[in-house]
Order: structure tokens, then C-alpha cells, then sequence
């Protein structure tokens, strides 16, 4: 495996440096993006502040690009031609909905040349690694992912519009699951989707479903060993990157709870 991870590493290098010699730059413009959103009110009435009954300022996401760099809060990405390489806080591997590891800081490594997709996760100290490839067309998906411990994942793709069926499948570690099994459909208006777990958890959702020209709804229904969670949430865009959400949930042992958020994007 540590061969095959060496591999694309040199693959994503070599891309980098070819793309490096090919795109000589003096100058690169700045893209800035990011979001703020702000809790309005939730179960317990107007959210608090510290200096009393107020909007409470959620967790904010930015992100700088200037040329081939960006970085974020959580990592610093050089790309270069079909290949980037970036350092990340969290070097661990989810093998697509099974679980995964969590990892230290490392190194992430990808390569792109469509149809085909790969990369490669390196972790600080050297004890973690993993490695994922992707073969993807219109109709068909193939993948495969490894992650340290013997965990292996394989996922297939079937689309045949307007269903898209998913098959993934695990082996190895204890950490992730063995199967999973998901169904989507397009509709008229919004897309239904199903899903199970070898855990024993089954989900099923809407997703897009407009209420009006600037709203819309995502529904949510999970469930394992009997226990019920139900989620809905409304979706307004009113304009300027700005927008109001409104979510509830009922759960076991918590009953119902709700908040108001709103969101802006820049």
C-alpha cells in the first residue's frame, strides 16, 4: 500500500511541476469567499449574548485564493495543472459513509485527470496514511479507498436517470461499517433519497423541494434500534448572498427543538 501511495505522490509532483513550468505569473487577482451566520432564536426564545438578549454569531468559514494558493481554517492548498498538494489540520480518512480514522496534521496529495481521480493522505508523525482512486463517467462509478489499519472501502455508481443507486462496501479495522445502500431519484420538484446501513440505520429525505420562488424545504427521517429522528429545514434566499433558515428536529430524549439562522455569504 505504502508503494502505491508513493506512486501518487510522484503522479500529483509531476503534475505540479509541469503545470508550474507551463504558467509563467507575475501578477494573480484575490478571490475572497466566506459566510457568517447568526443565531436569531431558537427553543429557549432570542438567543444570548454576552451582553444580553440578542443575534449570537455562529462558528464562520473563509476562504483566500490568490493564484494557485488558497487557504482556509483548516488548510493551506498549493494547485498546479492536474494536481494539488495541501496542508491539512485533520490527515485522517473517512472511506466514504463506513467511518474512517481520524488523523494528525499532514499532508493531502490529489491528482485529476477525468475521468480518473486520485489521492493520497500522509499524516504528520507518519502513522497514519490512506489513499483513495475514482474512476467516474456519466453512467458509471468506481471507486476504492484504503486507510491505515487494513480498512478498505469499495464504492460503485449506478445512474440511470433519474435514479442514481450507490452500493458501498467495507472490510477491515473495526472502525467502519460493512455495507451501506442508497437510492436517489429526481422529481418533478426536489429528490427523494434513500439509504441503509449495515449499522441498522435507515434514512430516507426530500431535498429541494420549493415552496416558493425563494424557498425551499429539505426534509429528514433516520432511524436505528426503534429510535426516531425527524428533521425539516426551510431555506429562504433573500437576496445580496443573504439568507434565513429555519430548522427543527425531533429526537429521542430531546424532543422537539428549532433555531432561526441568518446566513450571509460573501
Amino acid at each position: 500500500m505504502k508503494k502505491v501511495l508513493i506512486g501518487i505522490m510522484v503522479l500529483v509532483c509531476v503534475a505540479l511541476i509541469s503545470g508550474t513550468a507551463l504558467t509563467a505569473q507575475t501578477f494573480y487577482s484575490v478571490d475572497v469567499e466566506g459566510s457568517i451566520e447568526f443565531l436569531i432564536l431558537d427553543e429557549n426564545g432570542l438567543a444570548l449574548t454576552g451582553t444580553g438578549t440578542g443575534p449570537t454569531m455562529l462558528t464562520p468559514s473563509l476562504s483566500i485564493t490568490i493564484g494557485p494558493w488558497t487557504a482556509d481554517t483548516s488548510s493551506i492548498t498549493y494547485k498546479a495543472g492536474m494536481g494539488t498538494i495541501g496542508l491539512v489540520l485533520d490527515a485522517g480518512q473517512t472511506i466514504y459513509d463506513l467511518g474512517g480514522v481520524s488523523g494528525s496534521p499532514g499532508v493531502v496529495v490529489t491528482a485529476d485527470a477525468t475521468p480518473l481521480a486520485l489521492s493520497a493522505i500522509y499524516s504528520e508523525a507518519g502513522a497514519y496514511y490512506g489513499a483513495e482512486g475514482t474512476y467516474a463517467t456519466d453512467a458509471v462509478t468506481l471507486g476504492v479507498a484504503y486507510a491505515t489499519g487494513g480498512n478498505y472501502g469499495a464504492k460503485l455508481v449506478l445512474v440511470v436517470d433519474p435514479i442514481t443507486a450507490t452500493l458501498i462496501a467495507g472490510l477491515g479495522g473495526g472502525v467502519i461499517g460493512k455495507y451501506s445502500l442508497g437510492v436517489e431519484a429526481g422529481m418533478a420538484a426536489g429528490t427523494l433519497a434513500l439509504g441503509y446501513h449495515d449499522t441498522g440505520l435507515l434514512t430516507a429525505g426530500v431535498t429541494g423541494l420549493p415552496l416558493t420562488d425563494t424557498t425551499s424545504l429539505d426534509v429528514g427521517l433516520s432511524s436505528i434500534g426503534g429510535a426516531t429522528t425527524l428533521t425539516a429545514t426551510a431555506t429562504t434566499a433573500l437576496g445580496g448572498g443573504v439568507t434565513l433558515t429555519t430548522a427543527a428536529v425531533s429526537a429521542p430524549l430531546v424532543g422537539v427543538t428549532y433555531d432561526v439562522l441568518i446566513g450571509v455569504a460573501f
